[in-house]
């Protein structure tokens, strides 16, 4: 992040992108509850639909249908994954990119396991598809963790190609 600015101002901007990520996330997830039953389809262009679903299980559907224990096992995973992340951009000084990758990574890990330990499954609400190939559904912490990783493998190809190592520079002193 900028290097006029405090480590505490670096650390609040990116609490406070985190939980506005994080409250865009829980209030689409009310939302589409709200206003659709379970299962219900509603068509909004010829490759998306906006659905409601519960995922029981983890990443496209894995262990749906496991009984129960994956509850804890993919809140555990996405817990420890936000908080060792949180921790490295709460206490490092790091470039903006990777800080907001950071943040998208945590809100999206935290968004999930919410649904997880409240309900027991995560709520789905976009359908992407083509023809009647349906890409599992999904919602905005799916989406913001995908952007996230993508983000990273572009800036690690573009290094790569350029012959440049890259390599996230922080100060965790």
């Amino acid at each position: 992040m900028n290097d006029r600015w405090t480590q505490s101002t670096q650390q609040s901007i990116w609490l406070l992108l985190v939980m506005a990520l994080l409250m865009a996330d829980q209030g689409t997830k009310f939302a589409f509850s709200a206003s659709l039953g379970v299962g219900e389809v509603v068509p909004v262009t010829s490759w998306l639909n906006f659905v409601h679903v519960h995922n029981s299980g983890g990443p496209f559907s894995v262990l749906s249908d496991a009984g129960g224990w994956q509850r804890w096992l993919f809140s555990g995973i996405s817990a420890t994954v936000a908080g060792v992340i949180a921790l490295v951009c709460l206490t490092c000084r790091m470039h903006l990119g990777d800080a907001l990758a950071g943040a998208l990574i945590v809100s999206g890990c935290l968004g999930n396991t919410l649904d997880r330990l409240r309900t027991g499954s995560v709520v789905e609400f976009l359908d992407v598809h083509w023809d009647r190939f349906h890409w599992p559904s999904f919602n905005l912490a799916d989406l913001f963790m995908v952007c996230a990783i993508l983000a990273w493998w572009w800036v690690s190809v573009r290094a790569r190609s350029r012959h440049v190592a890259y390599s996230v520079e922080r100060d965790c002193s």
